[in-house]
């Protein structure tokens, strides 16, 4: 036996068996350190929680640390192909795990993701939406329905809630006023005639409406600069054509203050007792906003038929209405834009702009605008039984009819003119055309009967055409 400082190594002799017997071992129990500087193929280290041992480049045993942080990690190791490396502790990644397929059983919770030949699409992040694939084998997406999603259906009059009867054929649908607003079929070839004995008028609204054929009893209701429009004893003035309207044309006027309490207003008679009517303007500010009221008087002035109700006027053109009733045995009422003090109305100073007055019988259920100058009067579709029609002209200085085409010789293109004295222009001949301006009586007594005055087309006379009673 040789016992050493740590180690006791015991030689024994068996002689029966031929052998001998080498013990090693450690003095006092005392730890043995793998890593240790007495074990010439390790590294010397100290071991720690986690470690593991595992070869290095030398090669010798080492020590390969733990990984301390939170996130589960696992051993990764890539070789060369012919020679290993040292393993290292790495998260996973999609390529790390082989290809699967799951099954429907194998889905029980969570968010469905649609990934196939395109991007992911959420079914809980995209809204209301249906899945959607264009071809076999092309991505499925998550998007709203479009109208080439859906076949082709037609529609039964069952399935129409306020149809009342089955289409036929040579037939038209309308959709008749007389018999709850309900659709009506109606024979092609006699159409004219329903229109007049059932509907109340043909749909042809005008600028931003959809409406037919009504009388606004609003008179210049593009011109507030005109008498007709009150200015309550000089609490404001207008300037007509001063700023571009709803329409584009520079048509609008623009209203000033001229006291603290401006107000511009038109009386309106020969209504009907005891109807309901409408009262519609067009209005903005040229900068900033503007608290101004509008309302509908008695004819008397004495009591508000409807409002004054304030509006707040921007840059924007706005159409503002407001609708009152008529007392029995009343036929006249004014229509009002102004500042009132009662509704905090800031109108007190500067300017408004104002355009496309109307006042309708009714609360406008068709939203229609007819412009209007020094009168009014309802226009007529053609071809509805509404007995003759009338044109007419804004003022004396207006052509009341005028018809231009591209084979006139005249500058402006004048075909047919009535000119607002009544005298008519015709064009014609290689010259500036003629103008049938007046008829006169005989001044001569060689069998005249009258004579036309002809004019060209500015005014000056050119001739007479000889009218004979005895050829």
């Amino acid at each position: 036996m040789i016992q050493g400082t740590n180690t006791t190594l015991t030689i024994a002799d068996d002689p029966g068996n031929d052998r001998v017997t080498v013990t090693i071992a450690a003095a006092g129990g005392a730890n043995h350190n793998l890593l240790s500087a007495t074990h010439p193929d390790t590294a010397v280290a100290s071991p720690v929680l986690g470690d593991l041992i595992a070869a290095n480049a030398s090669p010798a045993w080492a020590r390969l640390a733990g990984q301390t942080t939170t996130t589960r990690k696992f051993l990764r190791q890539v070789g060369t192909g012919s020679a290993s490396a040292l393993p290292s502790w790495d998260t996973l990644v999609a390529g790390d795990l082989p290809t699967h397929n799951h099954a429907a059983a194998d889905i029980t919770s969570g968010t469905l993701a649609l990934a196939r030949g395109g991007a992911a699409a959420d079914l809980s992040a995209t809204g209301p939406g249906f899945l959607k694939q264009a071809s076999a084998g092309a991505a499925v997406t998550v998007a709203a329905l479009a109208s080439g999603d859906l076949p082709a259906h037609t529609h039964t009059s069952s399935q129409i809630s306020d149809a009342t009867a089955n289409a036929t054929a040579n037939t038209v649908v309308q959709r008749d006023g007389s018999a709850g607003a309900n659709f009506g079929y109606v024979a092609a070839n006699n159409m004219w005639a329903y229109l007049d004995s059932h509907l109340q008028s043909v749909e042809c609204g005008a600028y931003q409406t959809v409406g037919g054929s009504f009388e606004n009893m609003a008179k210049y209701s593009e011109d507030f600069s005109a008498g007709t429009w009150d200015k309550n004893g000089g609490s404001c003035s207008a300037t007509a054509n001063s700023t571009t309207a709803p329409d584009g044309n520079p048509t609008a006027d623009t209203i000033t203050a001229s006291t603290t309490t401006p107000i511009i207003q038109q009386q309106i008679a020969g209504l009907a007792s005891g109807g309901q009517y409408t009262f519609y303007i067009w209005a903005k500010v040229g900068s900033g906003a503007k608290q101004v009221s509008i309302a509908i008087v008695d004819n008397g002035y004495a009591s508000y038929l409807a409002g004054p109700s304030s509006i707040t006027l921007t840059t924007a053109w706005q159409r503002f209405k407001i609708t009152g009733t008529l007392a029995g045995g009343q036929a006249g009422l004014w229509i009002v834009v102004r500042q009132f003090a009662g509704n905090g109305d800031t109108w007190t100073s500067g300017d408004i702009c104002l355009w496309g007055a109307c006042l309708q019988q009714g609360s406008d259920p068709k939203k229609g605008y007819a412009r209007t100058w020094g009168y009014q009067a309802s226009p007529q579709a053609a071809g509805v039984a509404c007995g003759s029609l009338l044109v007419v002209a804004k003022d004396a200085s207006e052509s009341p009819f005028r018809v231009a085409g591209p084979g006139s010789n005249l500058a402006d293109h004048t075909l047919l003119q009535v000119t607002a004295g009544g005298e008519l222009i015709i064009a014609g001949s290689t010259g500036n055309g003629y103008r049938l301006a007046e008829l006169m009586g005989a001044s001569n007594p060689s069998g005249w009967s009258g004579v036309i005055k002809v004019k060209n087309p500015v005014g000056v006379t050119a001739g007479y055409i000889l009218l004979y009673s005895n050829p």
